[in-house]
Order: C-alpha cells, then sequence, then structure tokens
C-alpha cells in the first residue's frame, strides 16, 4: 500500500532545501577568508563531533596524533645525536693536539678559532689563546702546519694561513732533501707550491714536504703536504712543484702557537700524526719521479 507524504512534510522538505541551496549561493559569494573560517567552524563544531560519534574518522585522528608525536620524538633524537657527534669530534681533536703536545719539543700554546676572513690578499684567522703568545711565530695543527701569527691583542692572536700572499716558507722535501720556498698559488687557491725549482730537482708524488728550518719562525720538521704534480716552464726550464697541505682550508678549529723563537738548527720534530697514518707518510711506492 503506497504512501503519500504529508503537504506540511513536503513544504518542510521544500523550506530545507531551499534555505541550504540560498546559504550555498551567499557563501560562495563572500570574500575566501570568510569561506574558510565558516568551513572550519562546521567541521570543528558539527562534522568532527559527529564523525567521532559514528566513529568516522576517529582512527585517522589517532594516527595523525601519534605521527606528530613520532616526528616529535625523532626531531629531538636527531638534534641528540648530532650534539654527540660534535662532542665526538671534538674529542678526537683534543686527543690528538694532547698527543702532538707530547711529541713536541718546543713550548706550545692551545688556541681556538673564532674567526676567519679572506680577501684578495689571502686567509687570516683569529683565534682566542691562554697568553704567552708574541708576533712572528708558527701556528701549527694536529695535521701540520697552519701558518704564523702577525698580530696579538687582549687575548686574541691574527694568523696569516699557508693560503695568504706574504707568508713563504722554507722547505725541504723528506725523501730526498731537496730544499725551496714554499708559496700561495692565487691562480689555484687549494694548491701551494715550490718555485722556482731546477728541472733536475728531485720530487716525486707523494713525498712529504716539511719545514727546513732556516729562518726563525718555522721550526724544523713540521709537516706542510705532500707532493701532487710540476709544471714546467718551456722559457726558463725551471718547474713549479706543487703541493696539497696537510691541513684543510677552512678547516681548522683548534690548533697550537709556538711561544718560543726556534733556536736555529734545533733539530726538533714537531711532524704531526695524522689520523691512521705515520708520523711521515711514504711516497706512494714505485711513485715516478716528477719530469718535465
Amino acid at each position: 500500500m503506497a504512501s503519500h507524504a504529508s503537504p506540511r512534510a513536503v513544504r518542510s522538505s521544500f523550506l530545507l532545501w531551499l534555505a541550504c541551496a540560498v546559504g550555498s549561493i551567499a557563501l560562495l559569494a563572500t570574500p575566501i577568508e570568510m569561506r574558510r573560517a565558516v568551513s572550519g567552524a562546521l567541521e570543528w563544531s558539527v562534522f568532527l563531533p559527529a564523525r567521532l560519534v559514528l566513529g568516522w574518522g576517529g582512527r585517522s585522528l589517532l594516527t595523525r596524533l601519534e605521527n606528530q608525536q613520532l616526528s616529535e620524538e625523532l626531531t629531538y633524537d636527531r638534534l641528540r645525536v648530532s650534539r654527540l657527534e660534535e662532542t665526538a669530534r671534538e674529542n678526537e681533536a683534543l686527543r690528538r693536539m694532547v698527543g702532538m703536545t707530547a711529541r713536541a719539543e718546543l713550548r706550545l700554546v692551545p688556541a681556538r678559532v673564532v674567526g676567519r676572513s679572506a680577501d684578495w690578499s689571502g686567509e687570516v684567522l683569529w683565534a682566542e689563546h691562554g697568553g704567552g703568545v708574541v708576533p712572528g711565530r708558527a701556528a701549527v695543527a694536529p695535521d701540520g702546519l697552519v701558518g704564523r701569527t702577525v698580530r696579538v691583542a687582549e687575548g686574541r692572536v691574527w694568523i696569516e694561513t699557508l693560503w695568504h700572499r706574504r707568508l713563504a716558507v722554507s722547505v725541504v722535501d723528506a725523501r730526498s732533501r731537496e730544499q725551496g720556498i714554499l708559496r700561495w698559488n692565487p691562480a689555484d687557491p687549494e694548491e701551494l707550491t715550490i718555485d722556482p725549482v731546477p728541472v733536475q730537482g728531485d720530487y716525486r708524488v707523494g713525498d712529504p714536504i716539511l719545514t727546513s728550518g732556516l729562518g726563525e719562525i718555522f721550526p724544523e720538521g713540521i709537516l706542510v703536504g705532500h707532493v701532487v704534480g710540476a709544471d714546467l716552464n718551456p722559457r726558463t726550464q725551471l718547474k713549479r712543484i706543487r703541493v696539497r697541505p696537510a691541513v684543510s682550508r677552512g678547516d681548522t678549529r683548534e690548533l697550537f702557537l709556538v711561544r718560543e723563537r726556534p733556536p736555529a738548527s734545533d733539530g726538533s720534530t714537531l711532524t704531526p700524526i695524522a689520523r691512521g697514518a705515520s708520523p711521515t707518510p711514504p711516497p706512494i711506492p714505485g711513485g715516478p719521479r716528477i719530469a718535465p
């Protein structure tokens, strides 16, 4: 038996439909900010409670809350790991510096780099120290020679690094005992050069280059770098030896400052021990002699 809705029910349904249509049209005509505000209010006041009561969306909301908590925990864990890695790096640097102090025969003052600048003339570091430092002394790190002190004031020292135009170092090849003057070559910022060198100069790829001890700044035996190649000048028949520094540019944070002027031919050995390596890394076995 068919049932018919009463005229009052039909009229109520029509009025409800009409009200929803008018409300939708009016909402579409409003600015987007108001629409977002109204939709957000409806979401939190009507739809979300209805979904929770009916069992809709409750699991997804719980999942979002759990994901947020896990993300927060992951962030904290990553921060802790970063701090532990930095602490381990500092402990390793201090261990190597303590080992270097034990090997050195000169008086060394520990210092920590607090600033760095570079311009057309080269790289300069400034570091904090504990006192007893004067200008014109060597600055060394566990990996090798860093540069020289040029100014001291109020617990800080300015250091011209190997990558500075004014710095020249008297060096010697640890294998062949060939001597020369090492400088920074701005044309190749990552390498140093020994120039000029006679064409018969005995340098091989991999040879350690040490300070010779000549002069009044750098003690004998500090590792400066290793030979990586040579360039011949065909007009003068002289060659330029390219050296890769033992200290990485821009990575030095802790170093030592030589406190007093080294005596002539003091014979001290400040060759630092690199990680997992011998004090004087041997040349490449069967390494070719650098020829023009």
